[in-house]
């Protein structure tokens, strides 16, 4: 039985048998550890979304755009009769020019740890309206509603409204806008009846109206002007231009950013003026949304995705050290060091969401990093060892580290420093003979 148990200890191949299962069964607290991350990141969603729905949801702001009433004559005959009916329809149509120029200010709002990006927008609207050619689309004018036309800003979250909007429309200044829309282009906004004189329309009527509104993190634009341009200025230093349009001209600083759109009606795929609700002008909405660069808890995720890498690195490291010297490591003392490993990323998530990542990052891998190395004290035979084991836990959390803050790069320096990583252990093993290796025989490093 001594005799089994002595060359079970001593066994090469064994031990790598072991090394690799302990390696496997580490993944499954690592996968929860991924698990906790989601779920931490899901209740700062939560959180966000009600402040959110409290302060003003993400914004999508489409218009302003006409809603003309007509009626349609038919002509039926029945039993030689003529009978006329009328129909009635609704002409969509979009402002000839649209200019928008706003300043959006960023609000924090914390709820116990969890953060929630906010905004004032006061947006300034201008532009004009030009009546399309009626006898083009088969309309008669003389069956047009010109005492009802609607004058409509769709606005997606009513609830961040926090001044009255009033409409300067064709010299007259003032007039009320009220809650309700017509038309199908938005479910939700504000609306008022425009007077229109059947003589005038042939001109061109110049309307402005500014806007205070609330939202969350981001605010977005439909494009309904035959040329739509925009302005948006803020001192936020992270924006996220989204959407079917990215800026002509952007400037980014520390003191926040400038973006300019210009967009014509040959850059969308709707018309400047349709029946009923045939096209989806929602797909051509653009704008921008506030964003920390990168989340604390998407940080964490990335960091974890690494957790192999350095498991295998660091049980390597022991191995060799065992192959290599003259001494054994018990499966149960890989097992201490790889929970050590293990513990890094639940203290780097719970000390980032207090602190932040970068310098949690430094406090949980120099605690484990010491833990390790005071640990391994009773197991290494020579002091070497251990400056070496201090110096390669260095090297490997810097390195991943690294790695994290390159982002588009992360991949090339990670294949980089993979590639040296192997290329040191082939050269240190290139001179051990593997068959007729004893992990008690080694001479020391």
């Amino acid at each position: 039985m001594k005799n089994i148990k002595n060359r079970l200890s001593e066994s090469t191949t064994l031990k790598v048998i072991i090394i690799v299962v302990l390696i496997v069964l580490f993944m499954i607290p690592n996968a929860m550890v991924k698990q906790l991350i989601q779920e931490r990141e899901n209740n700062e969603w939560r959180v966000k979304k009600e402040i959110g729905s409290k302060w003003g949801a993400p914004q999508l702001i489409s218009g302003p755009f006409l809603v003309i009433p007509y009626q349609k004559k038919k002509i039926t005959e029945y039993d030689g009769k003529q009978e006329v009916k009328y129909f009635n329809y609704e002409l969509n149509v979009m402002p000839k020019t649209l200019e928008i120029s706003g300043n959006i200010v960023p609000i924090i709002r914390k709820r116990g740890i969890y953060k929630a990006i906010l905004y004032d927008a006061f947006l300034d609207y201008g532009g004009n309206f030009e009546m399309p050619d009626f006898d083009k689309l088969g309309i008669d004018t003389s069956l047009i509603k010109w005492d009802k036309i609607i004058f409509n800003i769709g606005i997606e979250d009513m609830g961040g409204i926090k001044e009255s909007i009033k409409l300067n429309w064709d010299g007259i200044h003032n007039i009320n806008l009220e809650p309700g829309i017509k038309g199908t282009i938005s479910k939700t906004g504000v609306s008022t009846v425009v007077e229109f004189a059947k003589e005038k329309y042939s001109k061109i009527i110049d309307f402005s109206f500014n806007v205070k509104i609330q939202g969350s993190e981001s605010i977005f634009f439909t494009p309904l002007g035959k040329t739509t341009k925009v302005v948006l200025n803020s001192t936020w230093d992270s924006p996220s231009f989204q959407g079917r349009f990215v800026p002509d001209s952007r400037e980014i600083s520390q003191d926040g950013f400038t973006a300019k759109w210009k967009i014509l009606d040959m850059n969308r795929d709707f018309p400047q003026q349709w029946e009923g609700s045939d096209y989806n002008v929602t797909k051509s909405q653009f704008g921008v949304k506030l964003i920390k660069p990168v989340g604390e808890y998407q940080k964490n995720m990335r960091t974890v995705k690494y957790s192999l890498l350095i498991i295998v690195l660091i049980f390597m490291i022991y191995f060799f050290f065992e192959i290599l010297g003259n001494f054994k490591i018990h499966p149960i003392q890989y097992t201490f060091i790889g929970l050590a490993l293990t513990m890094f990323f639940v203290l780097l998530l719970s000390i980032s969401e207090q602190v932040g990542f970068n310098i949690a990052y430094l406090i949980s891998s120099v605690a484990t990093g010491l833990m390790i190395l005071i640990y391994s004290a009773s197991l290494l035979k020579k002091n070497k060892q251990l400056i070496l084991l201090g110096s390669f836990l260095t090297t490997i959390y810097g390195f991943i580290y690294v790695v994290l803050q390159l982002e588009d790069y992360a991949l090339f320096a990670g294949s980089i420093g993979l590639f040296i990583a192997l290329f040191a252990i082939m050269y240190y093993s290139r001179k051990i003979d593997w068959y007729n290796i004893n992990i008690s025989n080694q001479k020391n490093i």
